[in-house]
C-alpha cells in the first residue's frame, strides 16, 4: 500500500513536468502561434528549461510536505491531548521515539496506536525522493526516446530499485526501527538520479525542441505508472484471497480507482491547460499515450456500472408504504460485495493489451485505438449498451413497462443521434464530452470528467450548505486514520480527538458519576477508539454504558480495515462493558451476558448496520426510507434505548 502510495505520488508530478515540460517548454518556445499568452516566457535552451522545471516541480512538493506532511500545529495538539488523558487517569505511555514504524505492530486495542510519533516526517522525506525520482525517470525516458538508451536511463533503474527497496525494507517489523536512515537513503538516492538525468539531459540542448520527444517520454512513464498502481492493487487483492482471513477486495479496488483517476484527473488537467494557451484552428493536441488510460477508465465505471444495475434488477426493493425493508440492505451489501470484480477484469484487460503490444511492437506502448481499433470500439460500445439495457431494466422493476420504455426509447433516440452525427457535444458538471469518435468520447469522459466533477463540487460547496456537509463526511472519513502511508493525505484528527474524548469520558465518570457515551456513525469509530485505550480492570467500566445508532464499524470498517476493527476489538469493548465475546456477521448466543451497550439500525442505513452480540443490537427500525442513516435520536426507540441504558446504570431498572 505504501509502495502504490509513492506511485500515486509519481503520477500527479508526471502530469506537472507534462504541463511544465510539454505544454511551456517543448510546445511554446519553439516559436509557434499556439501560445501567445505566455510568451513572456524567458527562452531557455533545453537542458536548462529541464534543470529548472524539474527542480521547481520538486521544490512544489517538498514545500507540500513541510506545509501538509509535516503538520507541525496538529503535532502538538496530538501531544496535548494525549498529555490530558495521562492527566485524567489514563495509561502513561512510554516514549516513542525508538520504534519508527508502528504500522508494524500496533492496532487500535493498543492505547498507544494514537500516540505520536516522527513516521510521517520520515515518509514525506521519502516521497521527496520519489519526485526527484520520477522527474530522472522522465528526463530519462526523453532521452531513450531521441537518442536511445544513455546512462541516466541505468542510473535511474538502479534508483528505482534502491528507493522503492527502501520504502519496502522500512516498513517491515523487523527493520522498523531503521526508518529515519532509510528515509534519508531514499531521499538522496532520489535526489542523485535527478542530477545525473539533468546533466544527461543537457547533451539534448544542441538539438531543437521539435527534435527532441518529449511527449513520447512523458506519456510512457505516466502509462507505466498507473499499469504499476493497477497490478499491486492485484497484489493486495490476491493476498487477501489466498490469506481467507482478510477482506481486500474493496482495498484493492480503491488502489486500482485511485491510479486510474489520478491519472485521469491530471492528463484532464492537462488538456485543461493547453486549451487555455491554445490559439486558432491549431491548438495543442491531447497528451500522446493518455488514450489508453482513459479507455481502462471507462471500461472501469461501465463495469462497475453494470455491476450495480445487475444488483438491483437481481434484489429488487420491496418498497411499501415507502418504508425500506431487506431489499436496500441486500443491494448494498451485494454491491460492496462485488466492487472488486472491475478491478480485475479492468487489470485482465491492461496486461492483455501490454503483452499484445510487447510481441508486436517491443517496449512501445501504442494507442488502442490504433492497435486495437475494432476490439476497442466493439468493447466500450457493447459494455455501454448492457449498461443502458440494465438500467432500462431496473427502472421496469421499480417503475412501470410505460417508463421503461420511454428510457429505452430516449436511450435509442440518443445512439441514433450520435451515429448520425446530430449530437457531437453535451456538457457534464462543466465538462465537455465529445462524440466525434470514439476516441474522442473516451478522452471526455475519462479525462475531463473527474476535472469537471471536482471543480464543480468544490464551487458549489461555496454556496451550497449541504455540500458543504458532504465534502465534510468525504474529510471525516480521510482524516481520522495516522498517517501511516501516505505523508500528503488531510491533516489527521484521530490522534487528537480519541485522547480528548477518552479523557472526557474519564473526567465525567468519577466517583458516583455516570456516563452515556451516545455516538453516531463515525462517531462510533471514535467513541470505539477512545473506549479501547481504558484498560482491563479499571473501574472506570463500571460506570459506562454505550449507546451507538448508524454505526459503520460491522457494515463497512471491519471489511474496509479488518487489521483494525477485529473480533477482538469488538469483544473488548463487550466484555468490558459486562457482556460476552462476539464479532461481526458471528452466531449469538442467548444464554451469554448482555453488556451495557446498545446498537440502533435500519435496514434503509447503507453505512450503519447491525453488531451480532446478544444484548448489543435492538431490532432494525422499521422507518421511512428517507430518514436513512439520519434522525435516530428523535425516534421513541432511541428515547426508550437511552432510558434502558440510564436504568441499568442506576440499578433502577433494565438488565445486566
Amino acid at each position: 500500500i505504501r509502495v502504490a502510495g509513492g506511485v500515486v505520488t509519481g503520477l500527479f508530478l508526471v502530469f506537472a513536468l507534462a504541463i511544465l515540460i510539454d505544454l511551456l517548454g517543448a510546445k511554446c518556445q519553439i516559436g509557434s502561434d499556439t501560445c501567445d499568452a505566455v510568451r513572456w516566457l524567458p527562452e531557455f535552451s533545453p537542458g536548462w528549461w529541464f534543470l529548472v522545471s524539474t527542480f521547481v516541480a520538486i521544490a512544489a512538493m517538498a514545500l507540500i510536505g513541510v506545509g501538509i506532511g509535516l503538520e507541525p500545529g496538529r503535532k502538538a495538539q496530538s501531544k496535548a491531548a494525549m498529555a490530558n488523558l495521562e492527566a485524567a487517569g489514563g495509561v502513561a505511555l512510554p516514549d516513542p521515539k525508538g520504534e519508527s514504524d508502528p504500522a508494524a505492530r500496533l492496532t487500535i486495542t493498543d492505547p498507544g496506536f494514537w500516540q505520536h510519533r516522527p513516521l510521517t516526517t520520515y515518509l514525506v522525506l521519502t516521497h521527496i525522493g520519489i519526485a526527484a525520482l520520477i522527474a530522472g525517470w522522465v528526463l530519462a525516458s526523453i532521452r531513450r526516446h531521441t537518442t536511445g538508451i544513455s546512462v541516466s536511463f541505468w542510473v535511474t533503474i538502479v534508483a528505482t530499485v534502491l528507493v522503492f527497496g527502501v520504502l519496502i525494507l522500512a516498513s517491515s517489523q523487523r527493520f522498523s526501527n531503521l526508518m529515519p536512515r532509510l528515509a534519508w537513503s531514499a531521499l538522496g538516492i532520489g535526489v542523485a538520479a535527478w542530477i545525473i538525468a539533468v546533466v544527461d539531459a543537457f547533451g539534448l540542448s544542441d538539438r531543437g525542441w521539435d527534435r527532441i520527444e518529449v511527449e513520447a517520454g512523458l506519456s510512457q512513464v505516466s502509462v507505466w505508472l498507473t499499469l504499476i498502481v493497477t497490478v499491486i492493487g492485484l497484489v493486495v487483492w490476491a493476498i487477501g484471497g489466498l490469506s481467507r482471513s482478510l477482506s481486500t477486495s474493496g482495498t484493492a479496488a480503491m488502489i486500482v480507482l485511485g491510479g486510474l483517476v489520478g491519472t485521469a484527473f491530471g492528463a484532464g488537467f492537462y488538456t485543461l491547460v493547453q486549451r487555455a494557451l491554445a490559439r486558432g484552428a491549431h491548438g495543442i493536441e491531447a497528451l500522446e499515450g493518455m488514450d489508453w488510460p482513459a479507455l481502462l477508465f471507462l471500461v472501469y465505471l461501465l463495469l462497475l456500472g453494470g455491476a450495480a444495475a445487475w444488483t438491483m434488477a437481481r434484489d429488487p426493493l420491496q418498497l411499501e408504504d415507502k418504508l425500506a425493508s431487506e431489499g436496500l440492505r441486500t443491494v448494498t451489501v451485494k454491491v460492496r460485495a462485488i466492487l472488486g470484480w472491475p478491478a480485475g477484469i479492468t487489470l485482465a484487460g491492461a496486461a492483455v493489451f501490454v503483452v499484445w503490444t510487447f510481441v508486436n511492437e517491443g517496449v512501445k506502448l501504442e494507442s488502442p485505438f490504433i492497435a486495437l481499433p475494432n476490439v476497442s470500439r466493439i468493447v466500450v460500445v457493447a459494455l455501454s449498451l448492457v449498461v443502458l439495457l440494465a438500467v432500462v431494466f431496473v427502472v421496469y422493476r421499480y417503475m412501470s413497462l410505460k417508463v421503461a420504455a420511454l428510457t429505452a426509447a430516449a436511450i435509442a433516440v440518443v445512439y441514433a443521434s450520435v451515429s448520425a452525427g446530430w449530437l457531437s457535444e453535451i456538457n457534464i458538471l462543466g465538462a465537455a464530452v465529445r462524440f466525434n469518435s470514439l476516441r474522442e468520447l473516451t478522452l471526455s469522459i475519462a479525462l475531463l470528467v473527474p476535472v469537471g466533477f471536482i471543480t464543480s463540487r468544490l464551487i458549489s460547496m461555496v454556496r451550497n450548505r449541504e455540500q458543504r456537509r458532504g465534502i465534510a463526511i468525504l474529510w471525516d472519513l480521510g482524516s481520522f486514520w495516522p498517517r501511516w502511508y501516505h505523508p500528503f493525505g488531510a491533516p489527521t484528527y484521530g490522534p487528537v480527538a480519541v485522547p480528548d474524548l477518552a479523557a472526557l469520558v474519564r473526567e465525567k465518570a468519577k466517583g458516583d458519576d455516570k456516563v452515556i457515551l451516545a455516538a453516531h456513525s463515525q462517531g462510533s469509530v471514535i467513541s470505539m477508539s477512545a473506549l479501547l485505550t481504558i484498560p482491563e480492570g479499571d473501574p472506570v467500566w463500571d460506570r459506562i454504558a454505550y449507546l451507538t445508532y448508524g454505526n459503520p464499524v460491522c457494515h463497512l470498517y471491519s471489511r474496509l480495515f479488518g487489521g483494525h476493527f477485529t473480533a477482538e476489538a469488538i469483544s473488548t469493548v463487550s466484555e468490558r462493558l459486562g457482556g460476552a465475546a462476539g464479532s461481526c456477521g458471528g452466531e449469538i448466543d442467548t444464554n451469554a451476558p448482555r453488556p451495557r451497550w446498545r446498537n440502533l439500525w435500519r435496514q434503509s442505513d447503507p453505512i450503519g448496520g447491525d453488531i451480532a452480540i446478544h444484548g448489543v443490537a435492538s431490532p432494525a427500525l422499521a422507518e421511512r426510507i428517507k430518514d436513512g442513516h439520519s434522525a435516530y435520536e428523535v425516534t421513541d426507540a432511541f428515547k426508550a434505548t437511552r432510558d434502558e441504558l440510564k436504568g441499568i446504570l442506576t440499578g433502577t431498572g433494565g438488565a445486566s
